[in-house]
């Protein structure tokens, strides 16, 4: 018996059905339930019996990436049956930062976590808590300036003093000359956006987001669970938008029944 989760019981109803519940009571990441089944009974997906699944959560089901749910249901049959009693909690991950832009817009915050995401129908009971993750803070615009400068014959001493970047247009840090030894162009400097914080999710608090370079767009902070994280400043340049909340269900064309919630849910649904 693994120790993910224990078999609390099973049988045969009318000789057709075959019912079967599972239990968690510890704290585990990005679990998927049909593999769960097939680790821990004798159900496969070509038993004749059509399947009555039960998973009690009394423990934590959590993901470690905003990319993986942190419970996933899918490749069962079209007439098994599949509940969810949740008495424990089920946490998407956190968006990601978005980071300061660099001579550039600051980056989008990264979306949350789900929670639950289903290919199959599902009924769900719940008394605790199914929370998506917080979308993440955008990251700040940058601040970027040019000035012209003298330079004397070759641009070998033309040096752009108190500023952070020489660039020419190859991409050397070197006064670009043009048409004339003495034509020294655009000598540039640039102000970094600051980063944002991450969201809330399972294992990760919220981040708050950094402050930019002198006259740059700060980061957004994070948001907490089930919310958008906030917008980046601008710069000169714009700052990246927040990330959504993830989905405390992401049901796609499957029919969910939430046939009681006296617990709370955070997120989007669709």
């Amino acid at each position: 018996m693994s120790l993910l989760a224990k078999k609390i019981g099973s049988g045969i109803y009318a000789s057709k059905y075959i019912t079967i519940a599972l239990r968690i009571d510890s704290t585990e990441v990005n679990v998927n339930l049909k593999d769960l089944f097939v680790q821990n009974t004798y159900w496969r997906d070509n038993t004749r019996k059509i399947l009555r699944g039960i998973l009690y959560v009394n423990g934590t089901i959590g993901s470690n990436s905003s990319t993986t749910p942190a419970l996933s249901v899918g490749g069962f049959r079209a007439n098994d049956t599949i509940t969810i009693i949740n008495n424990g909690s089920i946490l998407g991950a956190g968006g990601t930062a978005g980071t300061g832009g660099v001579q550039a817009n600051g980056s989008a915050g990264g979306v949350g976590g789900d929670a639950i995401t289903t290919t199959n129908n599902l009924t769900i009971y719940n008394r605790g808590s199914i929370w998506a993750g917080g979308g993440g803070g955008g990251g700040g615009g940058s601040y970027y300036s040019q000035v012209n400068i003298g330079c004397n014959e070759g641009c070998n001493g033309c040096y752009c003093t108190g500023y952070d970047l020489r660039i020419g247009s190859d991409g050397s840090a070197n006064c670009q000359c043009a048409g004339s030894w003495r034509s020294c162009l655009i000598c540039a400097y640039s102000r970094n956006g600051g980063t944002g914080g991450a969201g809330q999710g399972y294992n990760q608090s919220k981040g708050t987001g950094s402050a930019g370079g002198t006259s740059a767009g700060s980061g957004g902070d994070g948001a907490t669970y089930g919310l958008t994280g906030s917008n980046g400043t601008k710069g000169l340049q714009t700052g990246g938008t927040g990330g959504l909340a993830g989905y405390y269900i992401n049901r796609g064309s499957s029919t969910i029944t939430l046939a009681e919630n006296s617990g709370t849910v955070l997120g989007r649904y669709v």
